[in-house]
């Protein structure tokens, strides 16, 4: 089967050429132009069933010649096969039987890889493949007949094709397969308008001495409402602000400098094997606690960063 990888026409100048091999100028398209096949016979030549008239284009040759060859029979190159492709549709478990799971073009470059062929659309009518009604293994399934065309240089014939459905592929859904390095949180482009990325300001700081100096309520427990937090996370903010040189925002009016701060942060004990599965990012290595602030997006809009504030500390 896979002899015959070229398409037709190429198929067809190859067998000129072979069977010319005198000819100063190899004949091709750009010299030589095909028309359309008809069939036909040569007395004791029973192989030969099509006559094809070339004529010469360029400045290579003049004159016309009608030319004798075989077109290749589809039901002779799959005779005794089951031209079959399973392949996920859309479509292969709508409720309507008539629904078009593919049409026969959209297969072909998987019936060319499969079988060795190169047939276009040049060489095939093209025909819809539905649904059905019947089933295999669970799966739809039916049956189209491929018909040559008659204006086909290489064939003629006809084969049955076979669809039955399958499993989604990953293949055909992941069609970027070139990653970023990472995705930030707010996205991956940074136009001056990009919140900033608060996920490794406070990671690489040992905040034990600070946190004994500047203690939230309910140290070193989880931050609730009603204790210290807000006043923490004004101080924890303007640290910083004094590291970095930036401008999040921290207190308007004595309220939390993060929102978030009064509600929603979480302390995690990495002594324990429970603690470090529930924030594998943290660096377990060297301190036994981590206190993460998840920034909400209210918080982002008005200037308080983006991300997750991780607060390693020891007790």
């Amino acid at each position: 089967m896979p002899l015959f990888t070229k398409p037709s026409q190429a198929l067809v100048y190859d067998l000129i050429n072979e069977a010319n091999p005198d000819l100063p100028i190899v004949l091709s398209p750009a010299n030589f132009k095909l028309g359309a096949p008809a069939a036909g016979t040569v007395p004791g030549r029973p192989e030969l069933n099509t006559v094809v008239t070339g004529s010469a284009i360029g400045t290579d040759y003049i004159g016309r010649k009608p030319l004798n060859y075989q077109r290749l029979s589809l039901n002779s190159l799959f005779r005794g096969m089951v031209v079959q492709i399973n392949k996920y549709s859309a479509n292969q478990n709508s409720g309507s039987s008539g629904a078009i799971v593919f049409t026969l073009y959209q297969l072909l470059p998987i019936i060319n890889t499969l079988y060795g062929m190169n047939l276009t659309e040049d060489d095939v009518t093209n025909v819809n493949i539905t649904r059905g009604t019947a089933q295999e293994n669970g799966f739809y399934t039916s049956t189209v007949t491929v018909n040559a065309k008659a204006t086909s240089l290489g064939y003629i014939g006809s084969f049955a094709l076979k669809w039955r459905g399958a499993p989604q592929d990953l293949e055909s859904m992941i069609t970027v397969t070139d990653l970023a390095a990472r995705l930030f949180p707010g996205g991956n482009t940074f136009d001056g308008t990009h919140p900033v990325v608060v996920n490794n300001m406070a990671y690489n700081i040992d905040w034990t001495s600070f946190i004994a100096t500047a203690p939230w309520g309910n140290f070193p427990g989880n931050p609730v409402a009603g204790n210290d937090t807000p006043a923490f996370g004004n101080r924890f903010i303007a640290e910083l602000n004094r590291l970095y040189g930036k401008g999040l925002v921290g207190s308007v009016n004595n309220a939390p400098a993060y929102a978030y701060m009064d509600w929603g942060g979480v302390v995690y004990d990495l002594s324990t094997q429970a603690g470090r599965d529930a924030c594998p990012l943290a660096n377990s290595k060297y301190y036994n606690r981590v206190l993460v602030w998840t920034i909400p997006d209210y918080d982002t809009a008005r200037g308080s960063g983006i991300g997750q504030h991780f607060i390693h500390f020891n007790v």
